[in-house]
């Protein structure tokens, strides 16, 4: 798996902490979680001495010289589906502070001395998301230009987001490959009244569908009209999410090319990869 997250890995199930190596300070600061207030306290446990069995704790200095302790828990109750809850703690001349909240697969967290915190989670039983969050001198917040995809089964990582520059009049020529729960979103920036052109120009294997979305709202969806043109009606990002219709064997790849252009506007604009949503986009629907 270490070749799946290509970073150090921080957080191994290995040995945990005695009580009393647990910083009074950080058992402090996760007692302000309600989560594991309670899970202690279902467990009849001392606050620190259920820190202590439940979550794997890992520090690491950055070079920027912030010191961040990662806490992952490893116990049933800090279980969130495969994954479990993920803390980041920041220890300050006050005391330690959250910096980060959110869940990953309990091996695989890798935080990094330059400052970065990648964090694994199953997005389908054949793909990974891997989060990517970047420390900003207060926070970590994500970072769309350093998470991926990864398709376990086809061996496949792509990146979540990559710009694409489309040019003002000839527009951009798209080419990539899709699998079963592998799709690919593109998204731009557009202004209401610019006109977007869509023009399939060849695939293999399942046909692909792609659905034009502003925001999460669908506005349409190419199963029976592969090329169409239409006036955009609002300012803001757009995407243009790829699929291959009606797959289902996790073991066929199916390529595409097609070619996007936006009219109406003086100014260049641009397309990046983005993870599709995974609540609503997962299948196509039935209608165009």
């Amino acid at each position: 798996m270490r070749d799946v997250i290509g970073m150090t890995v921080v957080a191994a199930a290995v040995g945990l902490a005695p009580a009393s190596l647990v910083p009074a300070g950080l058992v402090q600061a996760m007692g302000h979680e309600a989560r594991i207030t309670e899970c202690a306290k279902d467990a009849k446990a001392p606050l620190r001495e259920w820190i202590a069995r439940a979550f794997t704790l890992r520090t690491v200095t950055l070079r920027s010289g912030e010191k961040m302790t990662a806490a992952i828990g490893n116990e049933g109750c800090m279980a969130v589906g495969q994954s479990a809850s993920v803390f980041i703690y920041e220890a300050t001349s006050q005391g330690y502070r959250r910096v980060l909240d959110s869940v990953a697969l309990p091996g695989f967290v890798t935080v990094s001395k330059d400052g970065t915190a990648t964090l694994p989670t199953h997005q389908t039983m054949q793909t990974m998301f891997e989060s990517t969050y970047v420390w900003n001198g207060k926070a970590y917040v994500f970072s769309a230009q350093r998470s991926h995809l990864y398709d376990v089964s086809l061996g496949e990582r792509r990146p979540y987001e990559i710009p694409l520059r489309i040019a003002p009049r000839s527009g951009v020529t798209i080419s990539g490959h899709t699998a079963l729960n592998f799709g690919q979103t593109y998204t731009f920036n557009a202004r209401a009244g610019q006109r977007l052109t869509l023009d399939v120009i060849k695939f293999t294997g399942r046909r692909p569908v792609i659905a034009l979305y502003h925001g999460e709202d669908r506005l349409r969806e190419s199963i029976d009209a592969p090329n169409w043109t239409g006036k955009l009606a609002q300012d803001g990002t757009y995407s243009l999410t790829v699929l291959p219709y009606d797959e289902n064997d996790e073991s066929r790849v199916s390529a595409y090319s097609f070619r996007v252009t936006l009219r109406g506007s003086k100014h260049v604009s641009y397309l990046h990869w983005r993870r599709r949503s995974r609540a609503d986009r997962e299948r196509p629907s039935s209608t165009s």
